[in-house]
């Protein structure tokens, strides 16, 4: 049962801060939408922000798994890979810059207040290098890319999408379309010089 109302409380979490945005999403509204007290939000999650961590955690688990079979795709390198990024990013993308960038803050201050829950957050980023890993060793195998050291890769282009969602945060003329735009471009830059024989603009 106690799994239960934790799980709602995310699912529920999770609509509204898609529907409505995460600044005008209150546990108010959770607990209400829920069925439950407001306390009993507490009992389940510290705070609303990590009602938020763990919604992106189950949105990454999720889009991990529907893009299973797109990770076997030869053709659109750049659309693979945003496109295994899409769910955790437009959940992202509605919630106000301002409350991404104190999210960051309050993410470095869980690495030392609570490491082990710090650690569940990153393994979602090695997870993902590694996914990455093996689709590019998949496009080696099928002579697609060049030989190239895949993790190496992986982590190059991982660490670019990185640095452009940090700039997203802490630059606010850099808008949620260029945003992609800009993750895009770098991908197809990577991308571009380990391609065979390709001197296409876009992969």
């Amino acid at each position: 049962m106690a799994f239960g109302i934790r799980q709602k409380i995310l699912d529920v979490s999770k609509t509204f801060f898609y529907d409505t945005g995460y600044e005008n999403t209150s546990t108010k509204m959770i607990a209400k939408e829920v069925g439950i007290a407001e306390g009993t939000v507490f009992n389940y999650f510290p705070s609303k922000t990590d009602i938020l961590f763990e919604s992106i955690y189950d949105n990454y688990i999720d889009n991990a798994e529907k893009y299973k079979e797109i990770f076997d795709l030869e053709e659109n390198i750049t659309e693979v890979i945003l496109g295994y990024l899409q769910t955790s990013l437009s959940l992202m993308l509605k919630i106000p810059r301002t409350i991404l960038s104190e999210v960051a803050i309050q993410a470095l201050k869980l690495a030392r207040k609570t490491p082990s829950r710090f650690k569940k957050m990153a393994e979602l980023d090695i997870k993902y290098i590694k996914e990455l890993e093996q689709y590019f060793i998949k496009l080696i195998d099928k002579e697609i890319l060049c030989e190239v050291d895949s993790k190496q890769l992986s982590e190059i282009v991982y660490g670019s999408i990185i640095f452009e969602i940090m700039m997203f945060l802490y630059d606010k003329s850099i808008s949620k379309t260029d945003l992609t735009d800009r993750i895009k471009l770098k991908i197809n830059t990577i991308i571009k010089g380990y391609i065979k024989g390709g001197t296409k603009d876009e992969y």
